[in-house]
């Protein structure tokens, strides 16, 4: 097992390590050494380890002291103990899994890594970004190469994070602005220039990204904070109850789980939609209260499948929030224990849609956002008419209810029934009477005669006398009296939606 004790500010470049190698960091090491701000204290580059393990049996006195690894292919990095609490990791561009926990380190970052099972528990900060600006093409066709791994397929790379216990975690992505696309389509350009920046991944390859991050929030950390911006993200879960700042934004996730997730600080996702096109893209809320996070502008209605399982959000604020608009478009939004099984719904799921939508129902006029609001009223009135424990006759009113005027959304349906109605129930009235059909010259003033027969109020005989009304004429006087009355009031109903409280 052989034990490395690099000297610091001397960079250990192309050796290959077999079994299981220790990186050993002790005082005799720095004794005479000056600190040299702005460089790393060890260097690895273009390096190969089959498992390390970096221990630190002495307390240094030299201040902080950076660990580098660049370029190197990692098949397990774990951290023994540590006497100092000024070590802090590096890894830039490399084929990494690891372990790492402990609470001595200091920070531990990465950039550019194709992970492919990190854990990061107990550390006080987490950094972990994706910078196209520093791609170099021509270092990482020669890593892979090294690797035996072909470089397309490399991009595709399960990669999984997971972080527990952490108290600062940044994760974040920036993009070049350069115009040249395709980092292993595009060739680099001049042989004098190897290293050239300005490649960036084209939009297929970046389709192609298959990055995972599971976060367990550190409790009892009123500092603490989760910072997760412009990423591109197959699944993001985030668990636990944590005191400190959560932001989410500008992010293009898939797959979003929050299980027992309760924040007692305000949690904020803002510009969120799915990554990519498909038919399995999930939201999973499962025992959360969601009382202080905050949804803006983010894509509820582009995820195929969404379940709010024993969860509180009447608290929830939603701003600029997309919502379905229909009964049969919410459907996917549903109160099963396992997003992952739709189709495994409890005896009682209908209700528990209809409890779900009443909660984002408050939500939504909570923050004043009435349109949103009706939307969800409406629909969760058509999930109240599928409860099999419903009377039937409360069914039928809902039924009618939805036909006239989309339970109080629409302002056409009332009117266009009005019309109809008024018309159809008109023209009888005119055929008792014999008034109608029955002469080859048309009686122009019959249609005028017709917003009187409108009038809630009219008299029996606005328009014949008394001596002239049959059984019929009244019976149908009286039946479009009902008709147009309750079609006037779905449509003053609908004209007031955003009035009412």
């Amino acid at each position: 097992m052989p034990t490395l004790s690099p000297k610091p500010y001397t960079v250990t470049k192309d050796q290959f390590y077999k079994g299981e190698t220790i990186i050993s960091i002790d005082a005799s090491q720095f004794a005479g050494t000056a600190k040299k701000e702005g460089q790393l204290e060890i260097s690895f580059q273009h390096c190969h380890f089959d498992k390390v393990k970096v221990i630190c049996p002495d307390n240094i006195d030299f201040g902080e002291i950076g660990m580098h690894f660049y370029g190197c292919t990692v098949k397990a990095f774990e951290i023994g103990e540590l006497a100092s609490r000024d070590i802090s990791i590096n890894f830039g561009s490399c084929l990494l899994s690891a372990r790492l926990e402990s609470s001595e380190l200091q920070s531990v970052s990465l950039n550019n890594c194709i992970a492919d099972s990190v854990y990061l528990l107990k550390i006080p900060r987490v950094n972990i970004s994706y910078s196209e600006e520093n791609i170099f093409p021509h270092e990482w066709h020669k890593l892979l190469g090294i690797a035996g791994i072909d470089c397309k397929a490399a991009i595709a790379f399960s990669q999984r994070y997971h972080i527990e216990g952490v108290e600062k975690i940044y994760f974040e992505k920036r993009e070049s602005e350069e115009k040249d696309k395709g980092l292993f389509v595009v060739p680099y350009r001049s042989i004098d220039h190897p290293n050239r920046m300005g490649y960036r991944l084209s939009d297929a390859e970046k389709l192609t990204l298959d990055i995972s991050l599971y976060i367990k929030i550190a409790n009892d950390n009123p500092t603490g904070e989760v910072k997760i911006t412009n990423v591109r993200l197959s699944a993001l879960t985030l668990t636990g109850e944590g005191d400190g700042k959560i932001r989410i934004e500008n992010a293009r996730i898939d797959n979003i789980y929050l299980y027992d997730f309760s924040p007692t600080k305000e949690a904020g996702f803002f510009n969120i939609r799915p990554a990519s096109e498909g038919n399995d893209r999930r939201i999973g809320i499962h025992k959360c209260n969601l009382d202080n996070v905050w949804f803006d502008n983010f894509d509820f209605i582009r995820y195929n499948h969404l379940s709010f399982y024993k969860s509180k959000f009447a608290k929830t604020t939603y701003t600029s929030c997309s919502f379905p608009d229909s009964y049969k478009a919410f459907g996917k939004f549903q109160g099963i224990e396992n997003v992952h099984y739709p189709d495994r719904k409890e005896e009682n799921s209908d209700k528990d849609l209809y409890e779900l939508l009443l909660q984002l129902k408050k939500a939504l006029e909570g923050t004043g956002n009435y349109y949103e609001a009706q939307k969800i009223h409406s629909i969760s009135h058509e999930a109240l008419k599928r409860v099999k424990q419903l009377p039937r006759q409360e069914r039928i009113i809902l039924g009618i209810n939805n036909l006239s005027n989309t339970h109080g959304l629409s302002i056409g349906r009332p009117f266009l029934g009005l019309i109809f109605f008024s018309v159809f129930f008109y023209a009888l009235y005119l055929l008792s009477l014999g008034r109608i059909f029955n002469a080859t010259a048309v009686d122009w003033k019959l249609f005028g005669y017709y917003f009187s027969f409108l009038d809630l109020t009219h008299r029996t005989d606005f328009l014949v006398d008394k001596d002239e009304f049959t059984g019929a004429s009244l019976a149908i006087d009286y039946v479009a009296k009902i008709f147009t009355g309750f079609f006037i009031y779905q449509f003053i109903a609908s004209f007031r939606k955003y009035g009412k409280k």
